[in-house]
């Protein structure tokens, strides 16, 4: 590996450019509008006047450097742009000596067009001349130029100056427009947020944020790339590599130098190099700069940020009160004006505020004046417990030499680490799982969890990823993982029935029903098992039951759960829901809606369950005639603010459905627009919705709108293929009785390629297409080159005897038709002399000739002239029972 690169913690300006864009992260957005804009204010009249605003150490400097080298590499702002950045460590007491500072800095710059003779005739001059003076040769000598002024620490500058040499600065770029501006500054100020002062208004202000969790790991990620430390850059990628930074991240605060500072402590080989330079820079560099910061404060609100210093964790407002004796109301004052101040950050955790410091270098500093005879720095200490494996600290100490300095630092890692207390690297990821909810955590907790399962594997931790992998529907490592949990000594009782339950609703959601009524009877059987835990088990099974088609295992095993005393109201109710819908199912309609009702009725009925049971209890009545009671639940899930989209749409959907049957039409279209415009809304439910509107519309012989609805079916991504596949089928049937025979043969064979046509749903479209050609009139002349074109097209998609299968089972509908004896010999001939070019037709035509003969003389010897097997099938075609 060659030697590191230098990245320079303090004046990334002194950092070559190239090196400062390969570590670049997070504010590339930022960083390009900025050169834009500033791009802008030197080709136009336009001049913008930047302020980056953020805590000490967040990347401002890296930032203005990034500006000032990518503006200094645009060719053609050459003629157009003169940058003055302006020293940080210098004083301006006035505006004079501002305008000192800025004509230097341009000299320095560009020497020939600022000479510095021009500052040199004004020295011992009266200093009001020497400003005009000063002012005009500026304004001179940068002619056609913007001048670009850069400044790090503005808020320092304002607090130098006083209000009137404020106004001045003001009013002398109001009447030179050729300055802009990029300033930082370490948080908001008076100078430009209150509205008496000169600048307020003035600024274009960006806040920085953090480094989030992702952008540090792409920065440690860069600074390895860019120092070839390719094995480095590829650990951090992966879980483990991760599962450091998320931990290290609580150390850091999210705060840019730090990484930068810890990132040459990654690699032990450079830990003997940096533990002496480390220290001297936070005692000698950083700990002056925020003891002065304490100075600014209030003592009281001194003693507040030296109390969090030492805290590793958020604190609630309640204990600072009790550890500094003070009153609650006192500190909660006092940490509303740290806030604005930026000194401490709240993290809220339900109804709870906790705080800790803006800024973890000012808790660094305060250990160094803490620490007694040279002994190590906490943070430091910290680090190396987070990140390393204790064999890696061992190797790496017994490989140091006895004076050197990185011994002491490893010695108290190590003693952390054999101490007993828990793992600090685990107790950091922990921390930013407080209050997670299992249900609907996002990608970056769900890493966490994954990370602390892999690299913990304690009960606790690995129970809350099974959760979490659950609701993601990752089932079998849900099994997994359960399985792990189960097979762990130390695991409690109480996890352990989790995780047995946990494992059980994942093997039968994928299938193994076997072993997941093995692992709910285990949890049934362990000793002192909760009774919630043995009503859930139940519940578990019954759905198995369900699922699986015994129906009847599954309405006694919920019957268990509705007679168990103890059980909550939640388990009872979705027992009773359940068990409804298994009388539903096997058509015992009143058990059914007596189950339901019990959850209606009942007070303390989830929510959820309440739905269900009335979307339920709807459909038992739609199916047993009582239209109106089902209208009137559907109606009360509608009408309920708080229904959630699904059953919002299920009750719609089902409404429209009896509105239709009682030809409520227009109330039924209703419900359907409501559903197809309902934000939100699956693509599923539109679907169905389109579909049951068009069907409506075909019915009432709105074939326009009809055809419209179906044909958006169709369209729907994501839509179910089988509701595709009946869209299709309507399309056919409807152009077929509009006479539309040439649209209706285009979508007739568009359907039969369709791959998801499954071959209930060609039976069904087959059965479509038959009776529509016995609705098209029985003059030959018209009816045989329609059935010859169908033919056609069937033979071709090479699913012929599906269309004879149809035209057998068409014999119910020429029984129910009434047509004359001549009609049906009508309809018979055209297909015989199709049958007579088609093999595959003859059997079907036989079938349906000798059908046709019952159907003229109703002589069940007709049907002898068929061989049993054939006869069977034209008696079930035309409604007789079996022989």
């Amino acid at each position: 590996m060659s030697q590191p690169k230098f990245i320079s913690r303090f004046s990334p300006n002194r950092t070559a450019y190239e090196d400062l864009e390969k570590i670049h992260v997070q504010r590339e957005g930022l960083l390009a509008n900025a050169v834009e804009l500033l791009k802008e204010s030197a080709l136009t009249e336009n001049k913008h006047h930047l302020l980056f605003v953020g805590p000490r150490g967040c990347g401002k400097t890296h930032l203005l450097s990034l500006i000032f080298h990518r503006l200094q590499n645009i060719a053609e702002l050459g003629e157009h742009l003169r940058i003055a950045w302006l020293n940080e460590d210098e004083t301006s007491t006035s505006f004079l000596d501002l305008l000192v500072r800025i004509y230097r800095a341009l000299s320095l710059r560009y020497p020939v067009e600022f000479p510095s003779k021009d500052l040199e005739t004004l020295y011992g001059s009266d200093p009001e001349e020497a400003r005009h003076q000063l002012e005009k040769r500026i304004v001179e000598r940068a002619g056609k130029h913007t001048v670009l002024v850069m400044v790090e620490n503005l808020d320092a500058l304002f607090g130098q100056l006083e209000e009137t040499q404020q106004k001045t600065w003001r009013a002398f770029i109001q009447n030179h427009p050729v300055f802009a501006t990029a300033a930082t500054a370490q948080g908001l100020f008076a100078g430009v947020s209150d509205r008496d002062c000169p600048f307020f208004g003035f600024f274009d202000t960006q806040h920085l944020k953090p480094l989030t969790v992702e952008e540090a790991s792409e920065l440690l990620q860069r600074i390895a790339r860019l120092n070839e430390n390719t094995e480095l850059a590829e650990f951090l990628a992966t879980p483990r590599g991760r599962a450091r930074v998320h931990a290290i991240h609580h150390l850091s605060g999210g705060n840019h130098r730090l990484y930068i500072v810890l990132s040459d402590f990654i690699t032990a080989e450079a830990l003997d190099e940096l533990v002496r330079p480390f220290e001297e820079m936070v005692d000698e560099q950083l700990t002056p700069y925020y003891q002065e910061r304490l100075r600014w404060v209030s003592p009281q609100q001194r003693k507040i940020v030296e109390f969090l210093c030492f805290q590793n964790r958020p604190v609630p407002v309640k204990e600072i009160a009790e550890r500094l004796f003070a009153t609650h109301s006192t500190i909660t004052s006092q940490l509303k004006t740290l806030r604005e101040l930026g000194y401490v950050v709240c993290n809220v955790r339900g109804r709870e505020s906790l705080y800790e410091l803006a800024e973890p270098l000012m808790r660094l500093c305060m250990q160094v004046k803490e620490t007694q005879e040279r002994q190590p720095l906490g943070l430091i200490v910290d680090f190396l417990r987070v990140w390393y494996e204790r064999e890696q600290l061992e190797t790496y100490l017994d490989g140091a030499a006895a004076d050197a300095p990185c011994r002491a630092y490893l010695t108290a890692a190590l003693a952390k680490l054999k101490s007993g207390e828990p793992n600090l690297r685990h107790e950091l990821l922990r921390r930013g799982l407080v209050g997670i909810d299992l249900s609907h955590c996002d990608d970056e907790q769900f890493e966490i969890l994954r990370l602390l399962a892999e690299d913990d594997g304690q009960p606790g931790d690995l129970i809350k990823y099974a959760l979490a992998c659950t609701n993601r529907d990752l089932y079998r490592e849900t099994i997994d993982v359960s399985g792990r949990i189960i097979g762990t000594p130390s695991a409690s009782a109480a996890t352990v029935t989790t995780a047995l339950f946990v494992r059980a609703c994942a093997l039968g959601l994928t299938g193994k029903t076997e072993d997941a009524m093995s692992d709910l009877d285990r949890l049934i059987a362990l000793p002192d098992t909760p009774v919630v835990a043995i009503a859930m088990a139940l519940n578990c099974r019954g759905s198995i039951f369900q699922t699986t088609g015994r129906t009847a295992d599954a309405i006694a095993t919920y019957s268990q759960v509705i007679g168990m005393p103890e059980a909550l109201t939640d388990l009872t109710t979705i027992a009773l829901v359940q068990r409804g819908e298994c009388f539903s199912e096997t058509g015992r309609f009143d058990d059914a809606i007596a189950d339901f009702t019990k959850v209606i009725d009942l007070a303390e009925s989830p929510v959820e369950s309440l739905l269900r049971a009335l979307i339920q209890r709807g459909n038992c009545f739609g199916q047993t005639g009582y239209f109106d009671s089902a209208i009137t639940d559907f109606s009360r899930v509608i009408d309920l603010p708080t229904t959630p989209t699904e059953q919002l749409i299920n009750a719609l959907v089902f409404r429209s459905i009896i509105f239709g049957e009682m030809q409520r039409t227009h109330e039924a279209l209703d419900d359907c627009a409501r559903v197809i415009e309902l934000p939100g809304a699956a693509p599923h439910a539109v679907a169905f919705a389109l579909l049951t509107r068009g069907d409506i519309s075909r019915r009432l012989g709105r074939s326009t709108e009809a055809i419209a609805d179906f044909e958006l079916t169709t369209r729907i991504a994501d839509a179910p293929p089988e509701l595709v596949i009946e869209a299709k089928r309507h399309m056919v049937s409807v152009f077929l009785n509009d006479n539309q025979w040439g649209e209706s043969m285009q979508r007739l064979a568009e359907a039969l390629v369709d791959s998801s046509l499954s071959p209930d749903s060609l039976s069904k479209l087959s059965d479509s297409v038959v009776s529509a050609l016995l609705r098209q009139g029985l003059s030959r002349t018209v009816l045989q080159p329609r059935i010859r074109k169908v033919v056609k097209i069937y033979a071709k998609k090479e699913v012929l005897p599906n269309l004879g299968d149809s035209l057998v089972r068409n014999l119910s509908s020429l029984k129910e038709s009434l047509l004359s004896a001549e009609g049906m010999d009508h309809w018979l001939a055209c297909w015989e002399k199709e049958a007579s070019e088609f093999l595959t037709l003859q059997l079907p035509v036989r079938l349906l000739a000798t059908g046709i003969a019952y159907l003229k003389d109703k002589d069940e010897g007709t049907l002898l002239e068929l061989p049993k097997e054939e006869r069977a099938l034209v008696r079930q075609a035309l409604g007789l029972p079996p022989e």
